[in-house]
């Protein structure tokens, strides 16, 4: 291989790690299978699977839902195994109301915008690129905002 080919494969190698995390069991290389170039035929797709994999566990376990899901869950199971067909049941009528009440129409795009829009720092944002473009406020307004805090004098 080519010096080239030799960076990708470890430039590779390190992503697929950090995305598996510390504590993952492997070897520097990140991989458990042997090198292509010796005989067996490694699986590349199968290890980013795995990393992607991984770094969704990590996400869903620092998700808020989590601990709810992780509450729910005994519960929700006793009771499916107790009830198979009334949760079948519930879970086609469940179905059946979100295709018939389509509640993702309820929210516009316009609406989801202006909540963005309201609640974050955007629009600070906007209006600071706005100002730094006109020419007219350039002049006008200072470099540095003035202090709400009147300037401290010295002691005579």
């Amino acid at each position: 291989m080519s010096a080239a080919a030799d960076r990708l494969a470890a430039s590779r190698a390190a992503i697929a790690a950090a995305l598996r995390g510390p504590g993952d069991g492997r070897g520097p290389s990140g991989s458990t299978r042997e090198d292509p170039a010796h005989g067996s035929p490694a699986q590349d797709g199968d290890d980013q699977q795995e990393g992607v994999a991984a770094w969704l566990r990590r996400r869903w376990e620092d998700h808020p839902a989590h601990l709810l899901v992780e509450i729910a869950s005994p519960l929700a199971q006793r009771w499916v195994a107790r009830h198979p067909l009334t949760f079948v049941g519930f879970a086609a009528c469940v179905g059946a109301g979100l295709v018939l009440w389509r509640p993702w129409r309820l929210v516009s795009a316009t609406g989801l915008l202006l909540a963005v829009l309201r609640s974050s720092r955007l629009p600070g944002l906007a209006l600071m690129l706005l100002r730094s473009r006109s020419p007219r406020a350039a002049r006008a307004s200072p470099v540095h905002p003035p202090s709400p805090h009147p300037p401290r004098r010295s002691p005579p």
